[in-house]
């Protein structure tokens, strides 16, 4: 007789998932527990196998996913090509354009649930499934920790907000288990009392206090004092960069600097997170004048924010009966808009009134200011992505120069000239169709390039005693990561850290300093630190990267653009592959880095890089090749080749056509 195999799908690992364990293999099933982590819930004791969700899905349809979805979202909406009267739009901007990238990863997500679950059934067979439903993923557009830093308070609002429901996954595997003729059974997150408080908190409530919150950071900011007040314009058109982090600013302020060396006007407009100021900061500590985007929010703005706000919410009650449009967004076969109604809701209450407001402040920019070009770090924001669209209709020309991830996966072309790093980035635009190969120039990066030079006249003693390590020690420097999936999960980086806090703890000779990314807090690397009783190790998170990369012999890197200028700094490069997914640049596939894919594989790699010589070298040649491919000619006129295209753009472009000051709900 057949012994019976049930898959117990755990995203919860409650009391819940223990009932639903113990249940089945008290019927005398095979039980194989299927999780995020791939581990047991504590307090079983008895024995069933268990897996990992996404060792089901093998890095070749990783990238098959993302290519194939991509293409599936650039098309746009069909229903709204047929219905432009319902398609959201504001003074004439599609919104859809500007909020690609969210609609792209609900289907991004969908397809990759999709998928695993098409391969656990082919793989396991099983006769049943069991879900065990986490929380609900509501909060998909908010990063509770930009607004609320306590620890326990964050918890405790993720938990309310999330508890009306099953998270997309959980829908994604049911309805797919089903129209695979498996039976499927659901225990619910949390009772019908807490799941009707959690998505009246999470509906209703959360949007009203998210609202006032954001009011309240935003006037916060204007009533800051900017080295520039804001103006009407001028005669001569300047030239507008807008920076918002403090990464942008590193590449923004050598370009500035340049146009103002030649005796052009460069107005530098600034956008910065809620309450905190990093860009800010960095932008009094390079010395340069800079405007508030906050003070570009006017009344007559706030009011044509309000109707759209408006407007946004009343097509959203006639679209949610609207069975064309709900059928409209079915992906293979499954019933998205009833999986992700929630999604969706917030897609129309909140977020399309940011977008709102980003055009119009975009709109007043450009009529206060009247720049001629607008240069840009890259169009991925909703912010970026509607001003560049605004700009483009009111026939401002903008460039764009890489950052961070250096290619740009943008699928609604809104920039008019794209300023390349190297030659690499450029063929790679080109080939996936992300911008035509006459509006692309390669330019160098200028904040590098600037960068390295201010390092360059710095002892590497002098920094080494200002972090307090001994000037003859080996130093290995590792840039960490925040959560942002895919491909960074919250168990990827726990697995990261692991990984690289035991390799600390197995080399005690060398001093590790660790780099905190900018979205990522202390407390974890604490714990650890404090777990292993580590006194080899170094945590900062403000440190200048320039100075970090001058001091260290070998840089560990985990799907980060902090390989590259690594390399620009001529350093060897670790870099750590746990996800299974295509780094953001092959720094291993073309030799320039050697790859990591195990965590065994650490210790031996950080040992040969700083004791093989014949490594060393390999790496340092393939390095070279790298850096001039993918950074582009290290010769110090990446800011002048910037400067220039933006100027050449602004004599080229016809002037602006102005905004009304007031819309209408038509």
């Amino acid at each position: 007789m057949q012994i019976p195999k049930v898959i117990v799908l755990a995203f919860s690992k409650t009391s819940k998932a223990l009932s639903a364990i113990a249940r089945e293999t008290q019927a005398g099933a095979q039980v194989i527990v299927v999780s995020k982590d791939g581990e047991i819930p504590q307090g079983w004791q008895g024995k069933v196998a268990a897996r990992r969700f996404e060792d089901y899905l093998t890095p070749e349809e990783n990238d098959r996913i993302n290519e194939g979805t991509m293409k599936f979202v650039a098309r746009g909406l069909d229903y709204f090509r047929s219905h432009p009267e319902l398609a959201p739009a504001h003074r004439g901007i599609p919104l859809w354009d500007i909020i690609h990238w969210p609609a792209f990863k609900l289907y991004v997500e969908v397809e990759k649930y999709a998928t695993i679950t098409d391969n656990l059934i082919r793989q396991e067979r099983p006769q049943k499934i069991v879900i065990v439903a986490a929380p609900g993923d509501l909060m998909f557009w908010y990063d509770i920790e930009a607004v609320i830093q306590s620890g326990r308070m964050r918890k405790l609002a993720s938990w309310l907000i999330n508890s009306g429901g099953g998270t997309l996954a959980d829908c994604t595997v049911g309805q797919v288990a089903r129209s695979r003729g498996i039976p499927v059974s659901t225990i619910p997150a949390s009772g019908p009392l807490w799941s009707h408080l959690g998505r009246f908190f999470a509906l209703h409530l959360f949007p009203s206090l998210y609202r006032l919150f954001v009011r309240y950071a935003e006037s916060r900011k204007r009533r800051l004092a900017d080295p520039v007040e804001p103006g009407a314009g001028s005669a001569n058109r300047p030239i507008c960069l807008v920076t918002h982090s403090r990464g942008h600013v590193r590449v923004i302020a050598p370009i500035a600097r340049q146009l103002l060396a030649e005796g052009h006007q460069a107005l530098v407009v600034n956008v910065d997170g809620q309450l905190y100021y990093p860009a800010r900061r960095a932008l009094l500590a390079e010395g340069l004048a800079f405007k508030s985007y906050e003070r570009y929010m006017t009344r007559d703005a706030c009011y044509n924010t309000g109707v759209g706000a408006e407007k946004m919410l009343a097509l959203w009650r006639k679209l949610e009966k609207d069975e064309a449009f709900l059928k409209s967004l079915d992906y293979r076969r499954l019933p998205l808009a009833e999986m992700a109604r929630d999604r969706l809701y917030y897609m129309f209450a909140l977020l399309f009134p940011e977008v709102i407001k980003h055009i119009e402040r975009a709109c007043n920019i450009i009529d206060m200011e009247r720049p001629g070009a607008i240069v840009l770090v890259d169009d991925s924001s909703l912010m970026e992505r509607s001003l560049a669209l605004v700009a483009r209709a009111r026939s401002v020309p903008t460039i764009q120069t890489s950052f961070g991830l250096y290619v740009n996966l943008s699928v609604v072309g809104s920039i008019d000239r794209t300023a390349a790093w190297g030659q690499a980035v450029k063929d790679f635009l080109i080939e996936h169709g992300l911008a035509p190969a006459d509006s692309i120039e390669i330019t160098g990066d200028p904040g590098s390039e600037a960068a390295k030079k201010q390092v360059d006249g710095l002892a590497r003693e002098d920094i080494l005693a200002r972090l307090n390590i001994a000037p003859d020690k080996k130093v290995v420097l590792f840039t960490s990561q925040a959560v942002q999936p895919p491909p960074v999960t919250v168990e990827l980086r726990e697995r990261l850290l692991r990984c690289v806090y035991n390799a600390i703890k197995e080399l005690p000779d060398l001093h590790f300093i660790v780099k905190l990314h900018p979205g990522e807090g202390f407390d974890r690397h604490n714990q650890l630190r404090s777990e292993m009783a580590l006194g080899n190790i170094t945590v900062v998170k403000e440190w200048d990267l320039y100075e970090l990369l001058k001091v260290c012999d070998v840089l560990i890197s985990f799907h980060s653009g902090t390989a590259i200028e690594a390399m620009i700094m001529d350093k060897p490069v670790i870099a750590v592959k746990f996800s299974g997914r295509s780094d953001i640049l092959p720094y291993a596939e073309k030799g320039a880095a050697l790859g990591v894919t195990r965590e065994q594989e650490l210790v031996p790699a950080i040992q040969q890089v700083l004791l093989d010589d014949d490594v060393r070298q390999r790496l340092a040649a393939a390095r070279a090749q790298f850096v001039l491919d993918y950074a582009g000619p290290q010769d110090g006129l990446a800011a002048r080749r910037v400067a220039d295209l933006a100027l050449r753009m602004a004599q080229q472009s016809t002037g602006q056509r102005p905004c009304s000051a007031r819309t209408g709900l038509s």
